[in-house]
């Protein structure tokens, strides 16, 4: 059944003390077509406020790269922060052009910062990567892949960030495509605040043109195999 046939109507995801957010543009109770919030559906509402974006009645949210345009989970600025925090996020994005996009991005002013993005830019493409690293310059750790995605295919984004083990890894579609090389500053400069960001920048630079279905976030390291799992629990409404 693809996206374009299903709308859930199920009032909230089944209890996981470890997600913290479950926004889902294809069920009902998540958002009902009208309003400016998407609802979360744990009970830890944190849910995202609308701007610049028009929901389809197929099951997704569009973005339009235009400054502005995208989602704001406020309710989580504190709660992920890679300062001694595990944590684990993403879900189903698609780009309308090849052009360079931010799918997610974590941070405020010039903090450090959190984002998943990939495209070409000023000429050159790039792959798909999740860059942990300081606004005012040096990567702290960055998830570097080989993958260039294509136009208009959904594609099911998930970035983790394993403290521990110092550690940054992306996920494309269940399978691990990148991890970081190095690590670097001090635990003690790794604060992180301010908003999630859905398809936008804090700053409104390299937004994504494109779409945004359904967005989880976890306070813990899923391994590969609930990774794999995500991706296999709806990857049919998206053409898999």
């Amino acid at each position: 059944m693809s996206i374009n046939e299903k709308m859930f109507a199920s009032s909230t995801t089944p209890a996981d003390p470890n997600l913290l957010a479950h926004l889902d543009a294809n069920n009902t109770s998540s958002y009902s077509g009208a309003g400016s919030t998407w609802y979360d559906l744990t009970a830890n509402n944190n849910d995202g406020t609308i701007s610049g974006a028009t929901w389809n009645a197929g099951g997704y949210f569009d973005v339009t790269g235009a400054s502005n345009s995208g989602i704001n989970i406020a309710g989580l600025t504190t709660q992920i922060t890679p300062n001694g925090n595990d944590s684990t996020m993403g879900g189903w994005f698609k780009k309308d052009n090849t052009n360079w996009g931010t799918f997610w991005s974590k941070g405020a002013g010039s903090q450090y910062e959190l984002q998943v993005a990939g495209g070409t830019s000023s000429g050159t493409a790039y792959p798909l990567r999740y860059i942990f690293y300081r606004r005012s310059g040096s990567d702290v750790g960055t998830a570097l892949s080989t993958t260039y995605l294509s136009a208009n295919t959904w594609y099911h984004i998930i970035g983790v960030i394993d403290w521990s083990n110092q550690a940054v890894k992306l996920y494309l579609n269940g399978s691990l495509i990148g991890t970081n090389t190095y690590w670097s500053h001090s635990a003690s400069n790794q604060l992180l605040t301010g908003s999630i960001y859905l398809g936008r920048r804090n700053d409104n630079s390299g937004n994504l043109d494109g779409k945004v279905a359904e967005f989880k976030v976890y306070d813990k390291v899923l391994t590969a195999s609930e990774v794999t799992a995500l991706f296999d629990e709806n990857k049919s409404d998206y053409g898999y």
